[in-house]
């Protein structure tokens, strides 16, 4: 035979057992918090930043004579955007961060000042294909 009706007290067990159950622990470090995420963007911040400085010490491109140098150029500047935007998720986090610590500060300046580096290395290439530009006109 088939049940037409629940009873009140398999509700009430039901309900029971699922506040029993314990919340999933997660590393501090992947929390959705603001602060994980300012932690999380200032830290790729850096390693794109070095992921480009590392790219162009071990891509010499005397080795490669069949990628022109303006390539090599391009693709290590994809770090560098990537830093760039990770630069501006670590503002966005940082304002939405309540109550700002000495440590949330330091992971902001860390960001800043990658960012700014990759900034700069973004500014150069510009010029670099801005001087060649000139030369060929």
């Amino acid at each position: 035979m088939t049940k037409l009706e629940n009873s009140g007290s398999e509700g009430r067990e039901q309900a029971a057992v699922g506040a029993l159950k314990k919340p999933e622990r997660t590393l501090a470090l992947f929390q959705r918090t603001p602060e994980g995420a300012l932690l999380r963007s200032s830290s790729l911040t850096v390693v794109s930043f070095l992921i480009h400085i590392l790219f162009l010490l071990f891509v010499d491109p005397s080795n490669y004579p069949y990628i022109p140098k303006e390539t090599i150029f391009v693709i290590s500047a994809i770090p560098l955007c990537l830093a760039v935007v990770f630069l501006i998720l670590s503002v966005y986090f940082f304002i939405k961060i309540e109550n700002h610590s000495i440590l949330h500060i330091a992971f902001l300046l860390i960001a800043f000042s990658f960012g700014s580096m990759s900034l700069q290395g973004l500014l150069g290439l510009g010029l670099h294909y801005v001087k060649l530009e000139l030369q060929n006109w």
